[in-house]
């Protein structure tokens, strides 16, 4: 399956508006994503220092990364040994925190990535974007797993490349009608899909099981 922007001027906000510190997105504890409540992340407490004289800040230095305003959003992972980070040039990128090294580049949004996390046991990655999008990827091999997306009028679907689930509107259907297309694996062309193959595909069990790998 392939997706397309509506040409209809129908606008796109995100499903899961994954900006840094808004709390409007969090991990369940089965590790599938959820909505928050908005209240977001309370910081840890502060540690008042004991000695006379403050430490220095450690700094880390990434290899190849870009200039400092078009590092967009920055996550550790849980474990504290990788660094994500989205960009203006409209990805994001996994760093090793010891060496500064990049580990990998996640590639798929067209505008800028706002805002980024780490699933709390590191192996997955979420990533807000300018393009109406947030996404969700393997963090070992780069594979994007789902695509979210929330209509204007309150519609949503989540897009994976077996499978999509959606709201069960009427709206929501003939949007999905316009921008979702069957692709042949072997020439590349693509045809609208007919109801038939929307039934097919409208499998909100695949979709499930794709977020819970």
């Amino acid at each position: 399956m392939a997706y397309r922007k509506p040409q209809n001027g129908q606008k796109w906000t995100w499903l899961l508006l994954a900006m840094a510190g808004a709390g409007l997105v969090g991990w369940g504890q089965k590790e599938n994503l959820v909505c928050g409540s908005g209240q977001g992340p309370k910081p840890p407490p502060r540690q008042e220092s004991t000695s006379s004289a403050s430490a220095p800040t450690p700094t880390l230095r990434l290899a190849g990364a870009e200039p400092m305003d078009s590092v967009l959003s920055v996550a550790f992972s849980p474990d504290g040994r990788q660094v994500v980070t989205g960009s203006k040039d409209g990805t994001a990128r996994l760093w090793d925190a010891q060496t500064g090294q990049e580990l990998r580049r996640f590639k798929g949004h067209t505008f800028w990535v706002w805002s980024v996390a780490f699933s709390p046991d590191g192996r997955q990655v979420l990533t807000g974007s300018g393009d109406n999008t947030a996404r969700l990827w393997d963090a070992q091999s780069g594979r994007l797993i789902a695509a979210f997306y929330l209509f204007q009028g309150g519609g949503w679907a989540t897009l994976t490349s077996e499978a999509f689930v959606y709201d069960g509107q009427e709206s929501t259907k003939a949007i999905l009608f316009e921008c979702l297309w069957l692709v042949d694996p072997q020439t590349g062309q693509e045809q609208p899909l007919a109801e038939a193959d929307f039934d097919r595909f409208h499998r909100p069990d695949l979709v499930r099981k794709a977020l819970r790998r």
